[in-house]
């Protein structure tokens, strides 16, 4: 009695695998990932902290004192954290978390997720400059990319199945 693997047979079932998966539609797992990753933001912002949980460096004193002289006249709607080191307006933060400012960059296809902000100052605080520290904000934290690989798994594993029905 003999056992006989054979890879041609094993790497023709894999072929047809991934034949199928070019065309995967991967809208669900991808709406699922936008909510975690907008989630993620919020916390980082009203945390004050990136993703992989590092405080960011406090405001410069004299700027301090000139971000509450700023708020104090200013109309502004009330954010939680509304007085948190990368928040002023709420503009930045509102384009960033999921609510419709107009500032937002919310784009989605059937295999690929852009969140970001049209606010041409953000970019400063994500990377920093010579007069700017980095207070990195937009990024996934630790447990929740294991989610979001896992809904993809999951995603691909309940294709790959209904396909061999």
């Amino acid at each position: 009695m003999d056992l006989t693997l054979d890879l041609d047979e094993l790497a023709g079932y894999f072929g047809s695998m991934a034949d199928r998966l070019r065309d995967v539609d991967f809208t669900k797992p991808l709406q699922t990932a936008k909510g975690l990753i907008n989630d993620d933001t919020r916390q980082n912002f009203l945390a004050q902290q990136t993703p992989d949980g590092e405080p960011w460096k406090e405001l410069n004193p004299v700027y301090a004192l000139e971000k509450q002289r700023i708020i104090r006249r200013i109309p502004r709607p009330h954010y939680p954290g509304f007085d948190g080191i990368l928040i002023l307006s709420g503009t930045m933060f509102s384009s960033i978390t999921g609510v419709d400012t107009g500032f937002e960059i919310d784009e989605m296809t059937r295999k690929s997720l852009e969140i970001g902000t049209t606010k041409v100052y953000a970019i400063y605080h994500q990377y920093g400059t010579r007069k700017i520290p980095k207070r990195e904000f937009l990024g996934i934290r630790g447990g929740t990319s294991d989610r979001i690989a896992d809904f993809f798994g999951d995603h691909v594993v309940r294709l790959i199945l209904e396909g061999d029905q």
